[in-house]
């Protein structure tokens, strides 16, 4: 079983340690490790340099990058250093000799059994393209995303699902590629059996910026009300909920640019439909 993963990391030096510990303490090996950081300033480049292996990872490589913009942004920016590790990846002779690919995010810590038992639950439904485990806090406390929703930073694809749809450079990357993989024949699930642990993610700050890209795919209105009705009346989160809906219409009314790729396009205009019907898994 032949696992490779891709890691975007900046500024993690306190995280460094505790991520490599928990894939060396994995009870199946990790073919290979790609890490790409990316501008760190806290001594994380420096550090990372002077490691050459790491027990259980047969393959370590290291990738510094470097951009204009110093911010970290979960948008096109993360996608893009992502797509530059399975670009490598791609480039490799063992690239065919693989069974999965995935991203494991750096403040990600899987438990020990997590490739074995994802990889295992993955293999027992030859439609399952992308799966992930749930995310945990340190407090044991279950992120808030849907439970269903397959993990952006601690997911695998087969390697022939991620051949069938590739990785695009898009804002919200997780939702992309899921739509890939639904639109060519393939199944996403999570595995609820297992878990990673990490810092909350994806709850706090502007949620403009998930309006914005809610308009970016092709989201209908309908879908935006029936969100902001989500987060105003079962979330309890009305602030959430404006900022998500004030995002959405300041696209719409700013005419700004949608996903290019017409079939992705489609899938979104659609998804509500699709839902009801169950059409994609």
């Amino acid at each position: 079983m032949k696992i490779a993963l891709v890691t975007p990391l900046k500024d993690e030096i306190e995280n460094i340690n505790r991520f490599l510990t928990a894939l060396s303490k994995q009870s199946i090996e990790i073919f290979s490790l790609i890490i790409l950081e990316n501008d760190s300033d806290d001594g994380s480049k420096e550090y990372l340099d002077s490691i050459s292996t790491v027990s259980n990872i047969i393959n370590f490589k290291v990738i510094n990058l470097e951009f204009e913009d110093k911010s970290y942004r979960v948008d096109a920016k993360y996608s893009s250093i992502v797509k530059q590790g399975f670009e490598y990846l791609e480039e490799q002779e063992y690239f065919n000799d693989l069974d999965f690919i995935g991203i494991l995010d750096s403040d990600c810590f899987p438990e020990g059994n997590y490739y074995e038992e994802l990889t295992a639950f993955m293999n027992s439904d030859k439609r399952l393209g992308i799966s992930s485990g749930l995310i945990f806090t340190d407090a044991g406390i279950l992120h808030k995303t849907n439970i269903n929703w397959v993990r952006g930073g601690c997911r695998l694809w087969k390697i022939d699902c991620f051949k069938s749809t590739g990785f695009l450079v898009e804002p919200s990357p997780d939702v992309i590629s899921v739509a890939l993989a639904h639109l060519n024949g393939w199944a996403t699930k999570t595995c609820k059996t297992i878990k990673v642990i990490s810092r909350e993610v994806g709850e706090q700050g502007d949620y403009s910026f998930y309006g914005a890209s809610a308009y970016y795919r092709g989201h209908t209105i309908v879908y935006i009300i029936l969100r902001f009705i989500y987060y105003s009346l079962y979330k309890f989160d009305v602030l959430r909920a404006l900022q998500y809906l004030r995002g959405y219409f300041s696209s719409l009314i700013s005419n700004k640019d949608k996903l290019s790729n017409k079939e992705l396009r489609t899938y979104y205009n659609w998804y509500l439909f699709n839902k009801l019907i169950k059409r994609y898994h």
